[in-house]
């Protein structure tokens, strides 16, 4: 599975929590992504670091594209020389496949 290819896909028969080989299999292809529980939902964050506040903000700009483009939008922290990312689905108060693979997209934004 290739994460940063796929699309995300909000189908009702595709909205079941990510579990099992394919959760090992997504966290995987995200190495530098951790899973955080925030008050009984899970997420998926990734700090990313930068020499300013201009760079953080324009990358910040770049996952908003992406996130538009997929209809799938993350919780963003911007500060200076940092950008925390935050991606669950909302409905589902937990991680479904659409967070892994915009996870992996977000990397593609910087690797």
């Amino acid at each position: 599975m290739n994460l940063s290819e796929m699309s995300t896909d909000f189908s009702e028969q595709s909205m079941n929590l990510i579990t099992g080989i394919e959760l090992k299999h997504a966290l995987n292809e995200i190495p530098n992504w951790k899973r955080y529980n925030d008050e009984g939902k899970v997420k998926l964050t990734r700090a990313f670091h930068f020499v300013d506040f201009k760079t953080a903000f324009l990358f910040a700009a770049k996952v908003t594209e992406i996130s538009e483009s997929q209809r799938h939008h993350p919780v963003l922290l911007i500060e200076w020389g940092r950008v925390v990312v935050y991606w669950w689905s909302h409905n589902l108060q937990n991680l479904h496949l659409n967070d892994f693979i915009m996870a992996a997209k977000t990397d593609l934004l910087i690797d």
